[in-house]
Order: C-alpha cells, then sequence, then structure tokens
C-alpha cells in the first residue's frame, strides 16, 4: 500500500465519480442506498442498520458508519473512520490520514489499512490483513485477525528510527503472522490477557505482559 497509489485512486475517484463538494452526506437509519457515496471537503454519516450497496470514500472528512449497517469498501485519505457495533464492510477499509476505529462485532471482509494512523479494533473479525505504515495497532475483546499484520516500508526519509506498538489482548488472536517489513521502525509486540499470534513474528520484540 503506497502513497503515490492511493493518490491516484483519489484521483480517478475525484474525475471519475459523482462527488458532493463541500457538503455533509447523512443516511437516515434504515435507509438502502444503492450506490456509492462520494465525498470531498465534509463528512459522511451512517444511521444504524443501513445497507449501501457501493463504496463509502471521502477526501477530507470523518466517516461514521452506525450500528448493524453493511458498505462495502471504505476509503479516506484525510479523517478517520468509525465503524460501529454489529457492522458489516464488505470490502477494505483505507486511510491515508488518520484512524480506523473498530466496535463491537464488527466484521471485516477485507483488509484493514492505514499510511498515517492508529488501527483500534474491539471485537471484530477482520477475514484479511491488518496493514499500516506509521500507526500503532490495538486488537482487544477476542478480536481476531485471519490474515497477517504488516508494518510496511514507509516512503521518504525520516530522520530518526520510528517506534510503534502493537496490543493484542483479551484474547484476541492473529492467525498468520506478523511482518515488520520496514528497517527504520522498532516495532514491540505486547501480549495481554490471552492474545496470542499462531504464526511468525519477524522483526519485533515481543513482550507479555
Amino acid at each position: 500500500m503506497r502513497k503515490t497509489a492511493l493518490f491516484f485512486m483519489l484521483l480517478v475517484f475525484v474525475l471519475a465519480c459523482n462527488v458532493g463538494l463541500n457538503k455533509n452526506i447523512v443516511v437516515k437509519d434504515g435507509e438502502i442506498v444503492n450506490h456509492s457515496l462520494n465525498v470531498v471537503n465534509g463528512s459522511i454519516k451512517i444511521g444504524k442498520d443501513c445497507i449501501v450497496k457501493g463504496d463509502v470514500r471521502i477526501v477530507n472528512g470523518t466517516v461514521e458508519i452506525g450500528s448493524g449497517s453493511e458498505v462495502d469498501d471504505v476509503k479516506s485519505v484525510n479523517g478517520n473512520v468509525l465503524i460501529a457495533d454489529n457492522c458489516v464492510v464488505n470490502g477494505n477499509v483505507e486511510v491515508v490520514n488518520g484512524t480506523i476505529t473498530g466496535k463491537e462485532n464488527a466484521e471485516f471482509h477485507g483488509s484493514v489499512k492505514t499510511v498515517n494512523g492508529d488501527i483500534e479494533l474491539s471485537a471484530n473479525r477482520v477475514n484479511r490483513d491488518v496493514v499500516t505504515v506509521n500507526g500503532d495497532i490495538s486488537l482487544e475483546n477476542g478480536t481476531v485477525v485471519e490474515g497477517d499484520i504488516i508494518i510496511k516500508e514507509a516512503n521518504g526519509d525520516f530522520d530518526k528510527i520510528r517506534q510503534l506498538d502493537i496490543f493484542i489482548s483479551v484474547n484476541s488472536i492473529v492467525q498468520g503472522d506478523i511482518i515488520v517489513e520496514d528497517e527504520d521502525v522498532e516495532v514491540t509486540v505486547h501480549l495481554k490477557n490471552g492474545g496470542k499470534v499462531v504464526g511468525r513474528i519477524e522483526n519485533a520484540e515481543v513482550v507479555s505482559d
């Protein structure tokens, strides 16, 4: 997941899609939307028990998906993404600058990825990978990652070694590996209260609290 690839995705998104400029989109509770939701400079708020038969994409602003709702891909360039309890994301969640938060019993059928931002999952299931370049990762309350956790190599120069933390706690499980691809980052994996990694842990320190 490179910034250039994400920028290209953004460019295609802006040129090809019906985009709401400087506006907010609100989907009311229980509503079914048969198209993607696209915003530049605004916010997207999806209510409870909604179905969006398309992607949710934003350039500058926040995305909130309400309890029990279902969407396809979720993509944000600058802004946080909040996935409420019992949601289903049928694709990937990708954020360039911002935090991804998943509440209880949310399901991610794709991967969860950030470039600059934390990933905070509680009692979630991720069918593929959890990926970041420069952000901490927290898996709590029985979260299951069926794929790997991957720390990607950063583009550009950094003056000092970066430090990232991965917290796996309260019976959370990573069924794959933890892979650190960047030599300029020091990663500490914290295993707490029954948290475990089934696969290998590469290029990271492991601390059992």
